[in-house]
């Protein structure tokens, strides 16, 4: 298949789905999502959520990414609800710390749930519903822990991260033809809810010493990154991973 070249990022008329809403990261992609003019249907473990509240174009559902069963039934109410699905933002994750020889088969499960899980169990839904159209772009956050192995962050977090990474190039590699795009973003570290877990264990290094435009990143430079991602824009990316660090990693 031939893809479209690439245009403006406007998302008019489509319909996105977004796991890990209510997020640092999620709530700004949803809105920056929205204000391109997309649907979006926003999910979390989450029984209720009042983050999108004053935003008619985002509506929360509630999802467990670790549940195959959940995905599919999420995608088919979407389905139901709008008739497609353009576009599959993967943003759910959770963060440890521990060590490989201090991790417990306990948390290396539940990383591997959400952080991988999470992402096979909803790209495998919607992959099917985007080939049926010919069109879609997943986006899935990665991290540059993930690239290089992480340098705060634990061992399974680590681990999880290059696993989706390579997830995503290999539904990249394997849909070209089904008109579906697949890339991840890997952000350095970001001011805020994840980033707090690790302060708090220890004193981070200060941004100037470790990142070379001289600041911590926010949840609003991933957003962007993933709105580029999930729009015309770039429709002549697939299977990367776009590093979003302020200058930490340059290959």
């Amino acid at each position: 298949m031939v893809m479209p070249d690439s245009g403006p990022p406007n998302l008019s008329g489509q319909v996105a789905v977004l796991t890990g809403a209510t997020g640092d990261v999620g709530r700004v992609t949803a809105r920056a999502l929205a204000d391109r003019g997309a649907a979006v249907v926003g999910t979390d473990v989450h029984d209720s959520s009042d983050a999108f509240a004053e935003d008619d174009s985002i509506v929360y559902r509630r999802l467990d990414v670790t549940s195959r069963s959940a995905a599919e039934s999420l995608v088919a109410d979407v389905m139901s609800e709008h008739g497609r699905i353009d576009i599959a933002i993967l943003a759910a994750g959770i963060v440890t710390l521990a060590r490989v020889d201090t991790v417990t088969d306990e948390e290396w499960d539940r990383v591997m749930n959400v952080n991988v899980y999470g992402v096979m169990n909803v790209a495998r839904a919607v992959v099917p519903v985007m080939k049926k159209r010919g069109y879609g772009k997943i986006v899935a956050i990665g991290s540059t822990a993930g690239r290089f192995g992480g340098a705060a962050s634990g061992a399974a977090y680590a681990a999880s991260k290059g696993a989706v990474h390579a997830l995503i190039k290999n539904i990249a590699r394997n849909s070209t033809d089904d008109g579906i795009y697949a890339n991840a973003v890997a952000p350095g570290p970001l001011v805020g809810t994840m980033w707090n877990d690790i302060v708090n264990a220890g004193s981070p290094p200060d941004p100037a010493t470790v990142v070379p435009l001289g600041r911590y990143g926010m949840p609003g430079d991933i957003a962007q990154a993933i709105v580029f991602l999930a729009s015309p824009q770039s429709n002549w990316v697939t299977g990367q991973v776009l590093d979003v660090n302020g200058g930490m990693i340059m290959i």
